[in-house]
C-alpha cells in the first residue's frame, strides 16, 4: 500500500559511494610505490635494462601549471649481433636499414678482450665509446648513415681521433674496432610530448658507465 513515505526524493549533492571511487580515493591517500630501480654495473655486462626514478620538473602546458611529481623512465635495450667495422666498410648489406624502424638508435664502440683501465677499475666490456643517431624526425641523419661514417673513417669523433693519434692507432688496430647497436623508438616524455628514444638511451648508458667506472669511456671524454 503506498503512504507518503515512499515518495521521498533523494538528497541531490550527497556523496554516492562507489567501488570505483573508493578506489581512486585510497590511491590518493597511499599512492602506489614506483617499481625498483634497475641501474646496472657495467663490470657485469653491457646493461639491457635500465629504470630510474626520480622527480620531475615543474611545467606549464595550455596554461596549466603542474607541480613536479614522481616519474620513472625504463630503458630497454636488445643489442644486434658485433660487427667489425672493416667489413662494415666493405658491405652496407650489413648495416642497420634504411627504413624508419631502424633509424634510430645507440652503439656501442668496442674491443673483444682487451678490458681498459677507467679511474675506478678496469672496464672489462673493453668500451671505447657509446653513440646515438636518429633521434630527429627527419631521416637526415640516421643510425645507418652514421655507422657507415664511422666506418669509413669520416666526419666522426672516434675515426678523427684515431687517425690524429699514433698511439691510439697502435693500441687499438682499426681493423681491431667492433660495433654493435640496439634501435629506440620515439617516446612520450612526462610533458605529453614526444621525444628521441636515443637520445634518452644514450644518456642513461653514459650515466650508468660513469657511475660504475668514475668516468665516461674513453673516446667520449672532451679533449
Amino acid at each position: 500500500m503506498w503512504t507518503e513515505q515512499n515518495d521521498i526524493e533523494p538528497e541531490y549533492g550527497a556523496w554516492e559511494f562507489t567501488l570505483v571511487g573508493a578506489l581512486e580515493e585510497e590511491r590518493k591517500r597511499n599512492p602506489p610505490s614506483p617499481p625498483p630501480d634497475i641501474w646496472p654495473d657495467w663490470s657485469e655486462g653491457v646493461p639491457t635494462l635500465m629504470r630510474r626514478t626520480g622527480w620531475c620538473e615543474r611545467y606549464w602546458k595550455n596554461g596549466v601549471s603542474y607541480r613536479p611529481r614522481l616519474c620513472t623512465d625504463t630503458i630497454q635495450l636488445h643489442w644486434r649481433s658485433p660487427r667489425n667495422l672493416s667489413e662494415l666498410a666493405r658491405d652496407y648489406s650489413r648495416l642497420p636499414h634504411d627504413t624508419q624502424s631502424e633509424w634510430s638508435g645507440v652503439y656501442r664502440v668496442f674491443v673483444d678482450g682487451q678490458p681498459i683501465d677507467r679511474l675506478l677499475r678496469q672496464d672489462p666490456t673493453g668500451t671505447l665509446y657509446l653513440g646515438m643517431a636518429g633521434h630527429g624526425k627527419g631521416n637526415w641523419s640516421t643510425l645507418r648513415t652514421r655507422i657507415m661514417d664511422l666506418a669509413n673513417r669520416r666526419s666522426h669523433q672516434v675515426g678523427d681521433r684515431w687517425l690524429f693519434s699514433e698511439q691510439l692507432a697502435k693500441r687499438f688496430p682499426w681493423n681491431s674496432l667492433l660495433i654493435q647497436w640496439a634501435f629506440t623508438e620515439r617516446r612520450i616524455n612526462y610533458v605529453g610530448e614526444e621525444t628521441s628514444g636515443a637520445r634518452a638511451a644514450e644518456s642513461h648508458l653514459l650515466q650508468c658507465y660513469r657511475d660504475s667506472f668514475g668516468e665516461f669511456p674513453p673516446f667520449n671524454e672532451k679533449n
